[in-house]
């Protein structure tokens, strides 16, 4: 895992010291990783603001989990819209991308995914039964069940964090396949040669991400970075393992 956030730093503009702030359109923005300093700044401006901003926009590589819950959970609390500057990956893309009431993309926004606490420990895994597992925990957060099943097999000791992703993807109605699918052995090859993998836009409805805006009437965003190519996921992958669920989605454009 440090392997590919090195990856990414290296790959991806640098703005890991960059401040949050509020801009002139009186929306917060937030650079680099997510940090519990950088939380605590933007919760005080939301506290402070005489007029609440709607909108959180964000560039980042990812941060400790800990931290990216806990933005993704204030963003659901106060139904704020997420636009995504230059990219969002890790945990950005988990808990931040996926909390907004809104999810504004940009013309050329870069989302990566690379996995989550309830990852396996062997990969790729081949088992499909266990992407129906955890795809019944956005329904119902049974983690004890699904701990005795997976006990040696999952790549994170069990933590109360496992709970607050539970809880957090449950809120979304968002599949927690999410955050494992280009883990599973026909994508894994693809996803590891560049560290993460991403989703067409077709992928995110089927899995239930709603209410993405294009902020510029389309989403073009990199398929490649420094010649490695990156792995797009679409909606026809997912249906083949046989363990597809179909949601409703609103995808929709901002005129121009």
């Amino acid at each position: 895992m440090k392997k590919i956030f090195f990856f990414l730093i290296i790959s991806l503009p640098s703005t890991v010291d960059a401040d949050v702030s509020i801009n002139s359109h009186g929306n917060i923005e937030y650079s680099g990783s997510i940090t519990e300093a950088k939380n605590d700044v933007v919760f005080a401006l939301y506290d402070n603001a005489p007029i609440k901003p709607k909108r959180l926009i964000i560039s980042s590589p990812g941060g400790v989990v800990e931290y990216g819950i806990q933005l993704g959970e204030w963003i659901i609390n106060n139904l704020l819209d997420v636009e995504v500057g230059d990219y969002c990956m890790s945990s950005c893309a988990n808990y931040v991308f996926l909390a907004g009431n809104n999810k504004i993309l940009s013309k050329h926004s870069l989302l990566g995914w690379h996995g989550g606490l309830l990852q396996r420990l062997e990969l790729p895994f081949t088992d499909r039964t266990y992407l129906k597992d955890i795809s019944r925990l956005t329904q119902q957060c049974d983690l004890e069940r699904f701990k005795e099943k997976y006990r040696g097999k999952l790549a994170f000791p069990f933590g109360r964090f496992h709970k607050r992703e539970c809880l957090l993807m449950q809120s979304t109605g968002i599949d927690y396949r999410i955050m494992v699918f280009g883990q599973y052995e026909k994508h894994r090859i693809n996803a590891y040669q560049m560290g993460f993998w991403s989703y067409e836009l077709d992928a995110l409805a089927a899995l239930g991400v709603t209410n993405i805006i294009l902020k510029e009437g389309t989403w073009q965003p990199p398929r490649s970075i420094n010649k490695a190519v990156v792995l797009f996921i679409n909606a026809e992958d997912i249906r083949t393992m046989n363990t597809f669920r179909s949601h409703g989605s609103l995808l929709y454009f901002i005129p121009k």
